[in-house]
């Protein structure tokens, strides 16, 4: 009986953390100008293709057309870049 009801427990558990971690992130658009800025002066053949702010960690994620991903904090500072 017991066993039962923790495994429905940990099934239920898992679900909701599942679907919260789906709520995240949100697209962005417009992009902040500050993006824009920012790749228009550092890759200037490069288009934004899309961006998303993770709510928990407080950054956006952005996608260029030539394969970047560059994720920026909330103050608009890049923090990472990869290709």
């Amino acid at each position: 009986m017991w066993k039962k009801f923790i495994l429905m427990f940990v099934i239920m558990l898992s679900t909701a953390f599942m679907f919260q971690s789906c709520e995240t992130e949100e697209v962005v658009s417009p992009p902040p100008t500050e993006i824009v800025q920012y790749v228009e002066a550092n890759y200037p053949d490069a288009e934004i293709v899309i961006v998303k702010y993770d709510k928990r960690d407080k950054e956006y994620d952005v996608v260029l057309s030539n394969g970047w991903e560059l994720t920026f904090n909330k103050d608009f500072k890049l923090i990472d870049a990869d290709i």
